[in-house]
């Protein structure tokens, strides 16, 4: 076959008959690095887990790569002084776009088929290929037991998105801030969290959890990532599932100063224009093989839908924006935070690509796949050729000004925690009051010893099987006392909607069945913190599936404090000391106006607000009445701006601020999306045209202030009651569902519900522009 490709070692994808094998990685790459060594140098860093092996009948562990690219590679002090660019490719290895882009970008450059050969004097390329046991999986010689008794076992040996050891490795990395207890942090320099010196430190921990058995490749990636000088960017190249979008850009979830932020969404500008220069025209040309492609997958997860196709080339938002979730150990997130805190300090953002995951054993289609290689190819490009003004001021042409309001719940450090901060004297397993460890080898499920599990508290098991066209409630009973609920919810077989209510009968959390189908590992969890005492329902739906739906509900509560990760995790507690008002002094630096942010507390927020917008990023003064009443004043009366977050939006349903706000006034909101500690929800960036929040009694039916909706057509409405027998009526026909009415806006209203004897809550959305309606995930209160 070689003859047929002459002039390359990595042929075009509409050249090639399969997608590019680990071995053929491998070998293609120490040829190009020995053809090109002043380009090009090829480097192991460490092994992963691996698989068990049937003509060794042992478990062969495969090499983690990384690939330098620049000019006079091997000059090191040259190479430290160059602008880096880290481009994590394959992180998950049935997202195939990123690795097979990133092998012919290295060889495009080495023929002097790439545009950007003369920028490599100043930028250099780091290419990590993470995770060699997603790719190896798809070769017949693999075992993964794990595949037995799944709805895949036609793809039993196809690419997989976890390591051998069963770990997600877009989970394990180092991250600050809340870590989930089923994942290996994988932090090379020891329980002490300080350097020891070159390679992975001997007190990485052993117990409770053997890290360098379970997460070798991550400990080495972290180790060699940390010896580069000068990182700028860090980008890890992923593939998601049916999208309107082509690619889309996510920022990581880390602090960045506001030149770095401003940055990145620069570069955002740059690519959609280099994106649709490379591939826009393509779209169209291509329709048919990507319908195709798109139809394979609805079908193969049981899906009587169709599912969207690329239209437009490219979107740009937060990992919550884009994807509707986050999570935590993620890969960039850990490479953005600073140095100081074990990260590389770099400007950290992740891509997706459509229609680039699993379907069976992912079969190629040239066509498909060469677009997808031409997009993600460009977008390595454009790292090299973005102009970026490292200076450049951000612009503020109105002069407008902001005040962030300061309180309580604003600030966070390490000596709030429950348990000591630094080192101390080593527990054992032995010596702790719960289980200890993380995965159950035998059915790939989280066990009961990870995450909130082993401390006091109770869990359930239960699995159900829900036929098409029908729903069943799982019944799920808290104590008082809980601090924490989780549902882990797995499908078996098929998938279905999910809905999580409280013991009024409120919805929680919500996902629809194709959310479930495509969820990593076909599992969705559901935390709830300091949930109601009583007996909580988990509806399980599938009234859009073709086949009976089997599903797996585990549950599990928490009564005790906070564990300490010295004896749940091995590491110690980093100290901290962080508040949202921390980005006031970043804001100033890089803007242009001068003094466009200050930090006021409630108190001084009382005698008046001298800003032009307002950001409440804390519930600290919900219950003073002259604050609020200040709120009010700066929004109705003066006009301004305000913006409530994170806790602050407890003000909307808690409080009197929102008894003199016209229904019209609330113009957007940004819903938290899927996965533990964040609420569900289907759209990623949703406009509220109109809401309201009334409370009924038996002397004085519930009024919810009449408003007409900003963008009336296309918005769908949710009346949510914990009384199902007396739910407002809407203002057109709409379908009742338990407690829960909706209805479809198609032209402006004066809305007036009425109810007695219960409290009720309107929400209005605006729908995305698929027309896929978005539902409401938000509780009563608002």
């Amino acid at each position: 076959m070689l003859e047929h490709y002459p002039n390359r070692i990595f042929p075009d994808p509409t050249d090639a008959v399969d997608y590019v094998s680990y071995p053929e990685f491998v070998q293609g790459i120490e040829e190009l690095a020995n053809e090109h060594p002043d380009t090009v140098r090829h480097v192991r860093v460490s092994e992963s887990p691996g698989w068990l092996n049937i003509a060794s009948k042992s478990v062969v562990r495969n090499d983690v790569h990384v690939v330098e690219v620049s000019d006079d590679v091997r000059d090191r002090s040259a190479f430290d002084s160059k602008e880096t660019v880290v481009a994590s490719l394959g992180i998950h290895g049935d997202e195939r776009a990123g690795a097979e882009a990133g092998v012919r970008f290295v060889e495009d450059i080495c023929r002097g088929a790439s545009d950007i050969a003369g920028t490599l004097d100043d930028t250099a390329f780091v290419l990590l290929f993470p995770n060699p046991d997603g790719w190896v999986s798809r070769l017949p010689f693999t075992v993964d037991g794990r595949f037995d008794q799944s709805r895949f076992n036609d793809a039993g040996n196809t690419f997989k998105r976890n390591t051998g050891a069963d770990h997600d490795p877009n989970r394990i990395y180092p991250t600050v801030g809340w870590i989930d207890g089923d994942h290996y942090p994988a932090e090379p320099r020891g329980t002490d969290l300080t350097d020891d010196g070159a390679g992975v430190d001997s007190d990485v921990p052993a117990e409770p959890r053997e890290y360098e058995h379970e997460v070798p490749g991550a400990l080495g990636v972290v180790e060699h990532l940390r010896g580069y000088e000068n990182v700028t960017w860090v980008a890890d190249f992923h593939g998601m599932f049916a999208s309107e979008k082509l690619v889309k850009m996510l920022t990581a979830n880390a602090t960045f100063d506001f030149s770095d932020a401003y940055a990145m969404f620069d570069f955002a500008g740059h690519l959609e224009t280099a994106l649709d220069d490379a591939v826009g025209d393509l779209l169209s040309a291509r329709k048919d093989a990507l319908d195709a492609r798109a139809q394979a997958a609805a079908s193969y997860y049981g899906l009587e839908r169709t599912l969207p196709v690329p239209t437009e080339t490219f979107a740009a938002g937060t990992i919550l924006d884009m994807v509707g979730y986050n999570s935590s150990g993620g890969f960039t997130s850990w490479a953005s935070r600073s140095p100081e805190a074990g990260g590389l300090g770099a400007r950290g953002i992740a891509f997706e690509m459509a229609l680039d995951n699993r379907v069976g054993r992912m079969s190629f289609d040239p066509t498909v796949v060469d677009l997808q290689v031409r997009a993600y190819e460009t977008t390595l490009e454009t790292f090299a050729s973005y102009p970026g003004d490292e200076d450049a001021a951000i612009g503020n042409p109105t002069g407008e000004t902001m005040a962030v309001v300061d309180g309580d719940s604003t600030r966070a450090t390490a000596s709030d925690l429950p348990y000591p901060v630094g080192d101390r004297d080593r527990a054992t397993a032995s010596d702790l009051p719960y289980l200890v460890g993380g995965r159950d080898r035998n059915d790939g499920a989280s066990s009961d010893s990870g995450g909130d599990a082993g401390n006091s508290g109770g869990s359930t098991e239960t699995r159900v099987s829900v036929p098409v066209d029908e729903q069943t409630t799982v019944p799920i009973g808290v104590e008082g006392e809980t601090r924490r609920l989780t549902a882990i919810v797995d499908a078996v077989a098929g998938a279905a909607d999910i809905t999580l209510r409280n013991p009024s009968g409120i919805v929680v959390r919500t996902a629809d069945q194709y959310t479930m189908a495509t969820a990593p590992e076909d599992r969705l969890v559901l935390g709830v913190d300091d949930p109601a005492g009583g007996t909580w329902e988990l509806e399980l739906s599938n009234k859009h599936g073709d086949r009976a739906a089997v599903i797996s509900v585990r549950t599990r509560s928490v009564t005790d404090q906070q564990r300490d990760p010295r004896d749940a995790l091995g590491y110690n507690q980093r100290d901290y000391d962080v508040s949202i008002t921390d980005v006031a002094p970043s804001y100033r630096a890089a803007s242009d106006a001068t003094n466009p942010i200050v930090v006021r507390d409630t108190d001084a927020m009382v005698s008046g607000i001298d800003a032009d917008a307002v950001v409440v990023p804390t519930d600290t003064g919900i219950d003073q009445s002259v604050y609020l009443e200040s709120l009010n004043t700066a929004l109705i009366d003066e006009g301004k701006r305000v913006v409530l977050t994170d806790s602050g939006v407890r003000l909307l349903g808690e409080s009197a601020f929102p008894v003199s706000v016209p229904g019209d006034a609330v113009q957007r909101v940004t819903q938290q999306g899927r996965g533990e500690e964040f609420r569900w929800a289907h759209g990623t960036r949703t406009t509220r045209c109109w809401t309201g929040v009334g409370r009924a009694s038996a002397n004085s039916p519930g009024v919810v202030r009449s408003g007409t909706p900003r963008r009336p057509v296309g918005c769908r409405c949710t009346v949510s009651t914990a009384t199902p027998s007396r739910l407002p009526e809407g203002p057109s026909p709409g379908t009742t569902s338990g407690r829960t009415r909706r209805w479809s806006l198609r032209e402006p209203f004066g809305y007036r519900a009425e109810a007695a004897k219960s409290s009720f809550s309107v929400v209005c959305y605006q729908l995305p522009s698929s027309g896929i309606s978005t539902r409401s995930a938000l509780p009563a209160s608002l």
